[in-house]
């Protein structure tokens, strides 16, 4: 508990953006409380091994349903929650990322906070929170960021989505233990429209084949745990 609470406060230190009114998960924080209460559940039953690699973030990671076939060689834990904003996953963060001693993080968030009207500095900002909590609370444990990925259904914010990954790219290169990935130049084709195959018939989540390239520029990436 008292972990908890000192998370909590370097949350509301480090993050004040993380307590704007409207948008701040305590104003929304039974919002993905079924599929929370799912993992703390698995969790009582069988509690995940310390040292995986943990794939933390919005639906692009919890619709990735057989992971662990795309990387055969690694050990890996999944803990995306659909809808998620990058704040979900900060007022989540002990149970759902610290909690499980990860030998490493992948990280997928922000589509939705754009989606939703947040700007790309914000984004950013929240972003940067997370690695300093697992620079505090995790120390030595390497963190990918993936970009934001582009969609059919989301093309009106393309622009904001490029601007966040650029800062997102700028903001890792200022850190040894963390690496950005461009996931979203895979979306298009060599002419620059996005290609439908990549996604499903809601024209927003991904196809298999999108997770086949996803693990091809990740997979080099991910530090030997097996």
């Amino acid at each position: 508990m008292k972990r908890i609470t000192c998370i909590a406060v370097l949350v509301s230190i480090l993050c004040p953006i993380f307590l704007r009114a409207q948008d701040s998960t305590y104003f929304r924080a039974n919002e993905w409380r079924e599929q929370i209460e799912a993992y703390y559940e698995n969790d009582r039953q069988h509690f995940p091994e310390a040292g995986s690699i943990l794939f933390v973030g919005s639906s692009s990671i919890r619709m990735w349903k057989d992971l662990a076939s795309y990387f055969p060689e690694h050990r890996v834990l999944s803990r995306g929650f659909g809808g998620a904003w990058i704040s979900d996953v900060l007022y989540h963060m002990q149970r759902l990322v610290i909690a499980y001693d990860p030998a490493q993080i992948v990280l997928y968030a922000g589509e939705n906070d754009l989606a939703n009207g947040v700007s790309p500095a914000a984004v950013v900002e929240d972003v940067r929170c997370f690695l300093r909590l697992a620079e505090i609370f995790l120390p030595g444990v390497p963190v990918v960021v993936l970009s934001v990925k582009p969609s059919p259904f989301s093309s009106r914010i393309l622009e904001k989505q490029r601007e966040t990954n650029r800062m997102l790219e700028a903001l890792c290169r200022e850190r040894k233990q963390v690496t950005y990935v461009d996931v979203a130049s895979l979306m298009f084709d060599a002419q620059g429209a996005l290609r439908p195959e990549l996604y499903r018939d809601d024209k927003l989540h991904m196809t298999p084949e999108a997770y086949r390239l996803w693990a091809e520029k990740i997979e080099p990436l991910l530090i030997d745990n097996k």
